[in-house]
């Protein structure tokens, strides 16, 4: 497991091999710390690497899709599964059951996604705006892990982890699981 100071020495080490003094994007920042941990044969955290997604969002490079699935729920724990997919999110269109799913362009092609939906027996679809159900991310919320505060790219993680019983905490920081008080093993919560 990596310490915290090593996390803030690869940040410092990333900052200062900046060519510039403004301040560096934050994808950009990402992508220099995981190299900085992986030069100094640091393990990259899977938190860490989680996080980049929720980066590509904010910065309007990740690609919004909508698909139509049988159960919303299973069909967030499917997509979640598919390379590139940073967040899931179940909700409706025209009263049919739909994830919203963020995916990362540079991993996967909207060709090559499809192409998995259709072996899921999903669809894409556009036919109307998306409205988010109450419960997203099921699992997750009927699991004591629900309390605790995380990105999207996370929730997303997280509730495919508790969805198959494995442990979620390598998705969760540091001070994400010492907030929790939660156990950290799978078998625990069972």
């Amino acid at each position: 497991m990596i310490e915290s100071r090593d996390l803030a020495s690869a940040v410092r080490d990333a900052r200062a091999a900046s060519k510039s003094s403004d301040v560096v994007a934050p994808i950009a920042l990402h992508d220099r710390v995981t190299t900085a941990l992986e030069t100094s044969g640091s393990a990259v955290p899977e938190w860490f690497a989680v996080v980049r997604g929720d980066l590509l969002i904010e910065a309007g490079l990740a690609t919004r899709v909508h698909v139509e699935t049988p159960c919303f729920w299973s069909g967030e724990t499917s997509l979640a599964q598919f390379p590139g997919v940073i967040t899931t999110n179940a909700g409706w269109i025209d009263g049919d059951e739909v994830v919203e799913v963020h995916v990362d362009p540079a991993s996967i092609s909207l060709d090559e996604f499809d192409r998995l939906a259709r072996e899921e027996i999903f669809a894409r679809t556009d036919k109307g705006p998306f409205r988010l159900d109450r419960q997203p991310q099921f699992y997750l919320e009927k699991s004591p892990w629900r309390a605790v505060p995380m990105t999207g790219a996370q929730r997303t993680a997280v509730n495919l982890a508790v969805a198959y019983g494995r442990d979620p905490a390598p998705y969760l920081s540091p001070r994400q699981l010492r907030t929790s008080a939660l156990p950290t093993d799978a078998e625990d919560l069972e």
